[in-house]
């Protein structure tokens, strides 16, 4: 980053973790978790970053760094099975907890997401870019470059806001996403190529809105 100051570091931190944890937190306090309409507050969480990076962009000189060039269709090639490995550790824990307590699992769409194709692929691929350009880009060079955080504190701390801004949807949920987190914040340590890891989370997200329904 070419121009940024301690101030719009911290503006930064603070102005994009606001989003979901705001409106879901309203859910929360309300305990009315099971009302959630998943694409309202998509589409308010999109227009939302939306302004959040054109401010960003009109303070400060902002580059997120790319130590590894892939070609778009390598990255695809790679996208895929990274997007598998990190659906099946996400649910994982959920699967184990389910066979222990002899729970049947059934795969079922989300019910906010049913008969809208088009407008869930739309809002997953928007939504997987604009998270992991937030907790995997601007966070990862905040805190790693600017702020000299260790890089292990940077995943930890980028994987437990990530995971909050899904806290309304219940502790499994938090957890899972957690998990999901960490496997974003290594293969963005590992191949340094921002592009691999939203199109990875766009691909993940895709596949995890088809939850397993316990019998």
């Amino acid at each position: 980053m070419t121009f940024l100051t301690p101030f719009l570091s911290f503006l930064i931190i603070i102005s994009t973790s606001l989003s979901v944890i705001f409106i879901q937190s309203i859910y929360v306090i309300t305990g009315k978790q099971e009302e959630i309409d998943s694409i309202a507050i998509s589409k308010w969480i999109i227009l939302y970053n939306f302004i959040i990076f054109i401010a960003i962009a009109t303070l400060g000189d902002v580059q997120i760094y790319n130590k590894i060039p892939i070609k778009f269709n390598q990255l695809l090639f790679l996208s895929i099975p990274l997007a598998l490995i990190t659906f099946f550790m996400e649910i994982a824990p959920s699967i184990l907890k389910s066979k222990i307590k002899g729970e049947t699992i059934e795969i079922e769409v989300t019910k906010a997401w049913r008969g809208k194709t088009i407008t869930l692929i739309s809002l997953t691929v928007i939504i997987a870019f604009q998270e992991e350009l937030i907790f995997r880009g601007l966070w990862f060079e905040i805190l790693l470059n600017t702020w000299k955080v260790p890089i292990i504190i940077t995943l930890l701390i980028s994987s437990i806001f990530f995971a909050i801004n899904h806290i309304a949807f219940g502790i499994e949920i938090f957890m899972e996403k957690i998990i999901a987190a960490i496997v974003f914040g290594f293969i963005y340590i590992i191949s340094g190529n921002l592009l691999l890891v939203m199109l990875t989370h766009a691909l993940e997200n895709i596949f995890i809105l088809w939850k397993f329904k316990k019998t």
